[in-house]
């Protein structure tokens, strides 16, 4: 199992390694070939490029991307009054800048579908903020020595050389950055927002991304951040990625948020399991753990009536005081509370936790869900008669089993509409109760893995083939895109 994840305040977050985002920018030969530049005072610099990549083992992460730019037959020029012109060469050396990226719309004529907006990831050709220049000169490593009047009498050092080069690759790379024509991920933008259709709590309307900085081009991850059903990315979305992403052993992964779970798919159908409840009747709280991370929790905030028990031929009517649904440590947890007056001096409680774990199977593409250990069920009989009457207790203590059958099965359809949610992308009671009395979702998860692959989709992914699913926090699912060789321009 993969430890625990979060989406840091977005809706839906997909991510990869940079080895394979590096092998699309290879396959597509996005980089330019050379440069040729003039600085204003006269300086200037020409080289012949290997394909860049985004460089791993750095300190950047968030929206500021690291790249490398491999150079060859480097040739420099510097021009002063003071030390008249002076020259340098280099055989080879790899240069690391910082670039930030943006999404923009995709050219009209590529669009094929009503309600959607294609999107772009691309380099972004303006600065994020003023003060914030396009390129930023990081470091370099070299295998070789340059050579010339620049590298032997203009500068002492070689990292000195280094970085008039780099200086002067940055300035044409912020005036050039158009000639990086790579696009680093599609986005189908959800513009017609109909609430109602399959799946719509993971189609995006809104996106963002972020780089995370590995020790490898495995561990270095470049995410698509998303918001859906029409909400819009602010101050609490972060432009981070976990670092727990990708389960074991899966080459992407992808998370939809627990708050979208609770709300979209749990929340719907508790009312038609509960007739005198409300959806309004439970809101969602995140309360920050010691560890800075959210627990989001759907609970409830008014009190409902249940169905009426029957012992012994009187009629009871327990009250649900509590009915909470949180997604933490693995599982889906329901805790629940009833009190169920049995006179005016004798109160029944019945208390219940339910834990619950979801697999998928990847053959079959069949999501499952299995109880962890027996429920946790308390109860209790409060006696305030004055005389302390037996019988009143003893009729308290007969009608708990069924209570205890109402709750037991409110929670078995939490985990129910998890999985009908996941396969169907609606809410629906019937089939929930199906899913619960099989232990499985009455159908293969095919569908919404084709859903998830038309909102987000990496270059030269063919398909999304899903590896496994488990509650660590959000939903998360492990994918395999099945990465072709080819230029992948979808």
């Amino acid at each position: 199992m993969s430890s625990n994840t979060n989406t840091l305040g977005w809706d839906t977050v997909s991510a990869i390694p940079i080895k394979y985002v590096n092998r699309a920018i290879v396959a597509n030969n996005s980089s330019p070939s050379r440069m040729s530049y003039k600085a204003g005072d006269g300086s200037g610099m020409t080289c012949d490029f290997d394909h860049w990549e985004i460089a791993s083992g750095g300190a950047s992460s968030g929206q500021e991307v690291e790249f490398v730019l491999p150079c060859r037959n480097i040739e420099l020029s510097s021009h002063s009054s003071l030390f008249g012109e002076n020259t340098g060469t280099w055989a080879d050396a790899r240069f690391y800048i910082y670039l930030y990226l943006e999404w923009v719309p995709a050219p009209e004529e590529t669009r094929n579908e009503p309600g959607i907006e294609t999107h772009h990831l691309v380099p972004r050709l303006t600065e994020l903020r003023p003060g914030i220049p396009i390129a930023t000169y990081v470091t370099y490593e070299s295998h070789s020595r340059p050579a010339g009047t620049l590298a032997t009498d203009f500068f002492s050092k070689e990292d000195e050389f280094a970085g008039f080069a780099g200086e002067l690759l940055t300035s044409w790379v912020g005036e050039n950055l158009d000639k990086f024509a790579h696009i680093f991920a599609f986005v189908d933008l959800d513009i017609a927002l109909d609430k109602d259709a399959a799946w719509a709590w993971c189609k995006p309307t809104d996106t963002g991304y972020a780089y995370l900085a590995g020790d490898s081009p495995d561990t270095s991850l470049l995410g698509v951040l998303c918001m859906t059903g029409g909400r819009q990315a602010g101050a609490r979305q972060a432009y981070e990625i976990d670092p727990n992403i990708v389960p074991p052993g899966s080459i992407g992964g992808y998370l939809i948020s627990d708050e979208r779970f609770l709300l979209d798919m749990v929340r719907p159908i508790l009312p038609k399991k509960f007739t005198n409840a409300k959806a309004q009747d439970w809101s969602v709280t995140n309360p920050e753990t010691p560890g800075g991370q959210y627990t989001y929790t759907l609970t409830l905030k008014k009190p409902f009536e249940l169905d009426k028990v029957t012992h012994d031929g009187a009629e009871y009517r327990p009250v649900m005081t509590r009915f909470d649904v949180s997604m933490v440590g693995g599982h889906v947890q329901i805790t629940t509370a009833t009190r169920t007056p049995i006179n005016d001096y004798v109160t029944a409680y019945c208390d219940t936790v339910h834990k619950y774990e979801i697999s998928l199977d990847s053959s079959s593409q069949i999501i499952g869900w299995a109880r962890l250990d027996e429920p946790i069920v308390t109860h209790r009989v409060e006696d305030k008669t004055p005389q302390g009457l037996k019988l009143a207790v003893e009729i308290g203590g007969g009608i708990l089993a069924a209570v205890l059958v109402i709750a037991t099965g409110g929670a078995g359809i939490v985990i129910g509409a998890i999985l009908v949610g996941i396969v169907t992308g609606i809410a629906n009671i019937d089939t929930a109760v199906a899913a619960l009395n099989e232990n499985t979702s009455p159908d293969p998860c095919t569908a919404f893995a084709s859903n998830l692959h038309g909102a987000i989709r990496w270059p030269l992914g063919s398909t999304f083939h899903l590896e496994s699913a488990a509650i660590n926090g959000p939903l998360q699912l492990g994918f395999d895109p099945h990465f072709t060789s080819d230029g992948g321009k979808k």
